[in-house]
């Protein structure tokens, strides 16, 4: 008896072994951090701009107003998310051996992850005294 493989056109075999039609979602949220950046990384440098050449006090009490603490946090997050998302891509792209893949990948998100959150909390512990 033949196999059920063997029987079905190019397109059928096609569609059974597909993508997992989480490429698209992954480009989606990578093209709308990116776009989040934008606005988020012009503050954040017209903001360093002006601050540069001010006293520790100064900058302690900027950082202390809530909609500069609740910005700076979102870039800082925005930038992390967005720098994982890219890494992911580059080594799901140019590793092929997949346990190396594997665990390149968990190394690089407990590395993202640990420093997303050093850097909320610092940001926490220098708004809120």
């Amino acid at each position: 008896m033949a196999d059920i493989e063997s029987i079905r056109s190019p397109l059928g075999r096609a569609r059974s072994m597909g993508s997992a039609h989480e490429g698209s979602h992954h480009w989606w949220v990578q093209r709308m951090t990116a776009l989040a950046l934008i606005p988020l990384l012009t503050w954040l440098v017209v903001s360093v701009a002006l601050l540069a050449g001010q006293p520790y006090d100064f900058v302690r009490n900027w950082m202390s107003s809530p909609l500069a603490a609740v910005l700076l946090m979102l870039a800082v997050f925005n930038m992390f998310y967005h720098g994982w998302l890219g890494l992911q891509v580059v080594i799901e792209d140019y590793i092929a051996k997949k346990s190396s893949r594997v665990a390149i990948l968990v190394c690089i998100q407990g590395a993202v992850i640990f420093c997303g959150v050093l850097s909320m909390f610092a940001i926490l512990k220098i708004a809120l005294g």
